[in-house]
C-alpha cells in the first residue's frame, strides 16, 4: 500500500510540473507572439510614413503657429534665364512643431503660383493662377521635420516659366508677376503673401516686341 501510495504522489507531481511547464511556455509565447504583432505593426506603420506614394491622412497639431515668406531680395529677372525664389518657413508658436507630412526634398512640399501683374487683382485665388509644384508621383519620401520655437527651414522654389519667356516678348518695362507661394501640406496651411517681381530682356539692342500671353 504504501508503494502505491507514494507512486501516486510521485504521478500527481510530475502531472502538475509538466502542466506548469506547459503554462509557463503558452505564456512565454503568447508574450513573444504579442512582440512580434507589434514590431509588425510598428513596420507597417514605419513604411506607410515612408513611403512618398501612399495616401496617409496626418492629423492637424492644433497648436501649430508657422509663417511662409519671401526671404530673397532679388525682385528683377531677364527673359530666357534661370531664376529661383527663397522662402522661409518658420515655428512661430510656443511649443516645438513635428511636421510628419514633411518631404525629403524640401521644394516638394510647397507650390508656387505666378499670374501676370493687374492692380485690379485683389486677392489671391488659386484655381485663376498658374502653377508650379512637383507632380504627386516624382515627389520625395517622407521625412519629419522638428522646428524648435523660432527655427526655420529654407525653401528653394525655381521658376521655369522665366526661362521660356523670349525676350522678344518682353517690353523695356519688363513683364510683372504677382507671385505666392503655399504649402501642399494637409495637416498644415499656409501661404505667402503676393509679391511682385519683374522679367526684363537683358539685350539693349533694338527688337521688335511680340505680344505676350499668359
Amino acid at each position: 500500500m504504501r508503494v502505491f501510495f507514494f507512486s501516486g504522489i510521485i504521478i500527481c507531481c510530475a502531472a502538475v510540473f509538466i502542466l506548469t511547464g506547459c503554462q509557463s511556455d503558452k505564456a512565454q509565447n503568447n508574450k513573444t507572439g504579442a512582440a512580434a504583432g507589434d514590431s509588425a505593426e510598428a513596420k507597417v506603420f514605419s513604411s506607410k510614413t515612408i513611403k512618398g506614394d501612399q495616401k496617409v491622412k496626418f492629423k492637424s497639431p492644433n497648436y501649430a503657429k508657422i509663417k511662409l515668406e519671401l526671404v530673397s531680395p532679388k525682385r528683377l529677372y531677364y527673359a530666357g534665364q534661370t531664376a529661383k525664389l527663397v522662402y522661409k518657413l518658420s515655428n512661430r508658436g510656443r511649443k516645438k512643431l513635428t511636421l510628419l507630412e514633411w518631404r525629403r526634398n524640401e521644394v516638394d512640399n510647397v507650390a508656387l503660383y505666378y499670374h501676370i501683374y493687374d492692380p485690379k487683382l485683389k486677392r489671391f485665388d488659386p484655381k485663376k493662377w498658374k502653377c508650379i509644384r512637383t507632380p504627386d508621383k516624382e515627389r520625395s519620401q517622407l521625412n519629419a521635420l522638428s522646428l524648435n520655437p523660432g527655427n526655420s527651414v529654407l525653401i528653394n522654389v525655381e521658376l521655369p516659366f522665366i526661362e521660356k519667356i523670349k525676350p522678344e516678348y518682353v517690353s523695356t518695362e519688363g513683364i510683372k508677376f504677382y507671385i505666392v507661394c503655399t504649402l501642399t501640406m494637409d495637416s498644415v496651411k499656409a501661404h505667402s503673401r503676393p509679391e511682385v517681381i519683374t522679367v526684363r530682356r537683358k539685350i539693349n539692342k533694338k527688337v521688335k516686341v511680340r505680344e505676350f500671353r499668359f
